[in-house]
């Protein structure tokens, strides 16, 4: 038998997990939804009959986006970690993203939506997401998926991983956060990444899981901070796969902090800060880093078969602050069927506003104004 862990340490341990929680308390007084019947019943695993249609499930929401694409100009958000007292930075955010011109096709959520107690802080959730501004895309967190997280989400949200096709684009989400702490995808998961990437078409590929792979992001992990980023299995085969698929732009959650960079001819973007608190998180001097609370717009202009894939990367902050925008393209694919490496680069703020690309040469990488 192993000797019993010392009362200070489990205390230090509790202290730390609590503050990287962001450890909210939520009940159905708050104005959640009553889910205790999936705690009461651990064989329940569909949502019960006066809460269905309730919100949409992923293949629902991929529908209705698909019904809704008439080719064109493309804008969507990614958010992720978005929760907090009452969930009150996550429905601001919402509230700015219905305000948006154009309004977004559709909202990626990178996962941790919900935390101990999960039953409670879900129901605040789907309360929080009852009329959003666009669809809303999720991918399981690493606390989604404890205590009836995984039963909750399979019965509100269905498919773990799936795909959304728009044109030449192809959107895979995954879910790499499991009980019990492991992180990464499995084997299987692996193939079937294999395959979603490899089709030919759509051409461009895009990538959303909650856990960042390490490897990319060490540059904003320096000392003891690389131990908030967890390890992550099946990690150099996952980053393998990216970069010989040519995905385009792949982001991750979990870390409440912004930061874009291109490894291996990807562009790895990490955006977990829609509500967590992230003071354990420390600042690092990047020039595409934040620890505001954000959310990020992404801008892809319509570009015809053979043409250069660009787009623009948006960090937004609160009221509608732009924290920093940036330019990112993907070469045509040449003769042999290989697109080259996503470059990144500043991107110029001007009259006609910030997410058209031009040429990006002409201006620095700080920008802090307002969305028009």
């Amino acid at each position: 038998m192993k000797p019993a862990m010392p009362k200070k340490t489990a205390a230090w341990i509790a202290l730390v997990l609590a503050l990287l929680a962001g450890r909210c308390r939520y009940g159905v007084e708050d104005g959640g939804y009553d889910l205790s019947r999936f705690r009461d019943d651990p064989g329940l695993v569909a949502v019960p009959e006066p809460l269905k249609g309730l919100v949409p499930t992923n293949a629902e929401a991929v529908r209705t986006i698909r019904s809704r694409d008439r080719g064109g100009d493309l804008r969507f958000v990614i958010i992720g970690d978005t929760v907090s007292d009452g969930n009150e930075t996550f429905k601001g955010f919402l509230g700015e993203i219905a305000t948006l011109d154009p309004r977004p096709a559709f909202i990626v959520h990178l996962g941790d939506r919900a935390v101990s107690p999960v039953v409670e802080s879900f129901g605040a959730y789907l309360k929080a997401i009852r009329h959003p501004p666009c669809p809303i895309l999720h991918v399981d967190g690493n606390h989604d998926v404890r205590e009836e997280g995984e039963r909750l989400a399979r019965a509100f949200f269905g498919d773990r991983d799936y795909t959304l096709d728009l044109g030449d684009k192809r959107f895979v989400f995954m879910g790499n956060a499991w009980a019990r702490g492991r992180h990464g995808l499995s084997r299987e998961q692996l193939d079937w990444l294999e395959a979603a990437l490899a089709a030919p078409a759509p051409a461009r590929k895009f990538v959303f899981a909650h856990v960042p792979p390490r490897a990319p992001f060490r540059r904003i992990d320096p000392g003891a901070a690389s131990l908030l980023t967890p390890a992550f299995e099946n990690e150099p085969e996952f980053l393998d796969i990216l970069a010989r698929h040519h995905v385009v732009l792949a982001a991750f959650g979990h870390r409440h902090v912004h930061a874009s960079l291109v490894y291996n001819g990807v562009l790895m973007v990490m955006t977990g800060g829609g509500g967590q608190r992230n003071f354990l998180d420390p600042n690092v001097k990047e020039p595409l880093f934040t620890k505001k609370h954000h959310y990020t717009l992404v801008d892809i202009p319509a570009s015809g078969p053979g043409r250069p894939l660009q787009g623009v990367l948006s960090c937004m902050g609160p009221g509608h602050e732009t924290l920093f925008i940036s330019s990112f393209s993907q070469p045509a694919e040449l003769a042999g069927g290989s697109p080259l490496a996503v470059a990144l680069r500043p991107y110029p703020a001007s009259q006609a506003g910030p997410f058209r690309p031009g040429d990006p040469a002409a201006a620095g990488l700080a920008v802090s104004g307002r969305t028009p």
